[in-house]
């Protein structure tokens, strides 16, 4: 093992103790390292849920149909933020919803992009 992989060893194994101080835990990790979180989301997305979502929802109603975003993307040049959730579409096909939200909270768009197609 490589002088570089037992200090990461040893940087991971102390953010992750159940002795630190009372602190969010930090991770390091090398530069080369890939990881991939599952995690069951608390609001299934569906087609039916997808379709609930419309223009002139704010993001206070968004977030209580479907819940929070795995991801946003801020769009500067049309000031508009995306928030993007990933789910499984009626045809069994993964898919990414994007819902469009202006700069005062407001759906302006909404697409649906098949992964895997």
């Amino acid at each position: 093992m490589s002088r570089r992989n037992i200090l990461t060893a040893a940087a991971l194994a102390a953010a992750f103790s159940t002795v630190a101080p009372i602190a969010a835990p930090v991770a390091i990790a090398a530069p080369s390292a890939h990881f991939t979180l599952h995690v069951t989301p608390q609001y299934p997305l569906d087609d039916a849920a997808v379709a609930r979502i419309r223009d002139g929802m704010t993001t206070d109603q968004v977030r209580g149909l479907i819940g929070a975003p795995w991801n946003t993307v801020r769009f500067d040049n049309t000031h508009t933020t995306a928030w993007d959730y990933e789910y499984r579409d009626g045809w069994g096909y993964d898919a990414v919803f994007s819902v469009v939200f202006d700069d005062t909270g407001i759906v302006v768009g909404r697409i649906s992009v098949r992964r895997d197609a």
